[in-house]
């Protein structure tokens, strides 16, 4: 059977794979994610797990490393690399994310919501700055 350590907080879904057994452990300390690495198979990780040489020379079974998000920065890839185990990670997993973002950045500098929010707060209002329609621009 395939083991899968998930050690930081996802969106598991509801899959269910014959032959592989998902461990969700988010939150898990690192005493005790090098106590039970060398169990799996692979390690699913986010930004907050460090994965660092230590920890991967321990795992002869650990196979492959996923970074659920964009950056591997919390990765040794090269102690990886050299104990024959892949890195993966997931680089357009926050496109969505970053246009409606980016949207409601243009939404907030064409209608002045930060301007007159500000306002508002120090007890001015003046109907006169309401920006500027997107409609039809």
């Amino acid at each position: 059977m395939l083991r899968i350590l998930v050690s930081d907080n996802i969106h598991k879904g509801k899959v269910s794979v014959p032959n592989i057994e998902v461990v969700y452990c988010p939150g898990i300390e690192y005493d005790q994610l090098k106590c039970m690495l060398p169990e799996f198979d692979a390690l699913v990780t986010r930004s907050r797990t460090r994965v660092d040489e230590a920890l991967i020379s321990i795992s002869s079974r650990l196979k492959v490393i996923g970074r659920a998000g964009v950056g591997i920065d919390n990765i040794d890839v090269e102690a990886a690399s050299r104990h024959g185990i892949i890195v993966v990670n997931a680089p357009e997993a926050n496109n969505v994310s970053a246009a409606e973002l980016a949207v409601a950045l243009m939404l907030n500098a064409s209608r002045g919501v930060s301007r007159s929010d500000r306002m508002i707060r120090q007890g001015s209002w003046d109907r006169k700055f309401l920006g500027r329609e997107i409609h039809g621009s």
